[in-house]
């Protein structure tokens, strides 16, 4: 029997020393799973609170302005300035006009003029109106036409009387006063004989009939096919309607789309305002609106309008300067020699040789000379969040513009590839090249760079020089 409960016995106190084992070893793993649980929590909470900080400096970060460009000084500016009322010497040199256009070739510039007391590059946007009105107030374009007897034609949507007192009949013959079988227009001034012209008129919306075309000698009745003149009053302007002439009895009165003969001279006085369409010689114009609602017209020498443009004053079309079809010109815009449009332009002043060859938005802004924008160019104006003017930041100072529109600043030979888009109050100086697809932040952006989007790296802006090798 005693043989017998040894073994008994032994398996007990294995039994047993299992049994304590197991206990001590389940206290264990609990002491440590709590242990870890609270290293846990802690650092839990500390990440929590770094990350709150960490949001609350972004959060502040993204609020400020960061500058392309150290002239802008840094992310937190304290001192605010009214640009408008700085002296010229107080201008930084970063928003002054030769920071963006060569001075040599503004002197040039045939409405350099506009540019006289304009101490920094943004006040441009707000002399171009007043300019506009002054220009067209004192027919400044009639100064390179010096001669007394100047013969010009002027086109109504009513008939004029000829030097007789007569009504242009529709069929006299053009050649009824001369032998001389070519066409040609003289004025009463002229010792020459009077031969009429027939013009094409076009589609003539003018109630008040205070609109009409002034053709200068040179162009062509074969060139010179406007599709339509508006002139509408808005209600509340008040402009006096156009007195009937005395001596109008059995005028007649021209169709629209029909031909038409008219010659008169610069002499003729109104009784009224006239809204103007320009036209200097050798200019063609094989189409288009031209809305005069709120301004004239001024169309310069060897300027080819094609059809499906449309214009609306006050505007200055300069020599040699072609609008593709599509243009559209929303009024208070100033285009220079040799320029080529397509897209829509608006309160803004496009300088010498440069191109806007395709469609895109252009507005409240300067672009300067030989400068370019790429297919679907966009000069953002306006800022979507913000209600007072716009801002910019030089040197560590914040100068308020006075302005709540503000498209591009586009320097001399300075290039927007396809596509890019600018935010308002953009201002880049002479011959940075801009990459497609970029999406310039407000700011100043220096002279002799290239800037280039990385779609790849979120909010990435590469801002280079270019070599010189480059630049040839």
């Amino acid at each position: 029997m005693a043989g017998a409960s040894a073994p008994a016995a032994l398996t007990a106190s294995v039994l047993l020393c299992c049994m304590a084992t197991s206990a001590v070893t389940t206290l264990l793993i609990q002491l440590y799973l709590h242990s870890t649980s609270s290293r846990s929590t802690s650092a839990s909470s500390v990440q929590k609170s770094a990350s709150k900080s960490t949001s609350d400096k972004g959060s502040e970060s993204a609020q400020d302005d960061v500058s392309p460009l150290p002239v802008n000084g840094s992310a937190r500016n304290q001192q605010v300035l009214d640009l408008g009322a700085l002296e010229d010497a107080d201008v930084p040199v970063a928003l002054q006009l030769d920071a963006y256009f060569s001075p040599e070739r503004l002197k040039d510039f045939d409405h350099a003029r506009l540019f006289d007391g304009c101490s920094n590059v943004l006040a441009v946007l707000d002399a171009i109106h007043p300019y506009l009105v002054k220009f067209f107030a004192k027919n400044a374009w009639m100064s390179s036409f010096g001669a007394e007897n100047t013969q010009i034609t002027t086109l109504q949507s009513s008939t004029r009387l000829d030097s007789d007192g007569r009504a242009l009949a529709e069929e006299e013959s053009d050649s009824e006063d001369s032998d001389d079988p070519r066409p040609s227009v003289h004025g009463r001034s002229s010792s020459y004989p009077r031969i009429k012209t027939r013009w094409r008129l076009p589609e003539w919306l003018d109630p008040n009939e205070t609109a009409e075309i002034v053709i200068y000698p040179g162009v062509r009745t074969q060139t010179f096919a406007p599709q339509k003149i508006i002139n509408l009053e808005e209600e509340g302007q008040g402009r006096p309607m156009r007195r009937p002439s005395t001596e109008s009895t059995g005028s007649a009165r021209r169709q629209s789309y029909g031909w038409s003969r008219s010659a008169v001279t610069q002499e003729e006085e109104e009784e009224v305002e006239k809204r103007k369409l320009i036209v200097l010689p050798d200019a063609h114009v094989l189409g288009g609106t031209f809305d005069l609602s709120e301004g004239s017209i001024h169309i310069g020498k060897h300027v080819r309008i094609e059809p499906d443009v449309y214009i609306k004053g006050p505007a200055i079309i300069g020599a040699r300067t072609t609008l593709r079809s599509g243009t559209y010109i929303r009024g208070d815009v100033i285009v220079g020699r040799n320029v080529v449009l397509r897209g829509e332009v608006k309160n803004s002043v496009i300088l010498d040789d440069a191109e806007l060859c395709h469609p895109g938005y252009c507005g409240d802004s300067v672009c300067g000379f030989k400068s370019h924008f790429g297919n679907q160019v966009t000069t953002a104006n306006l800022s979507l969040f913000s209600g007072s003017n716009l801002t910019i930041d030089v040197d560590g100072v914040t100068y308020d513009t006075g302005r709540r529109k503000a498209g591009v600043i586009l320097g001399d030979g300075s290039q927007l590839g396809c596509s890019s888009v600018t935010d308002p109050c953009t201002l880049i100086q002479q011959n940075t090249v801009v990459y497609p697809l970029t999406r310039l932040r407000k700011g100043v952006y220096g002279s002799s760079l290239l800037v280039k989007n990385k779609p790849m790296e979120k909010g990435v802006l590469e801002i280079v020089p270019i070599r010189p090798s480059e630049q040839n």
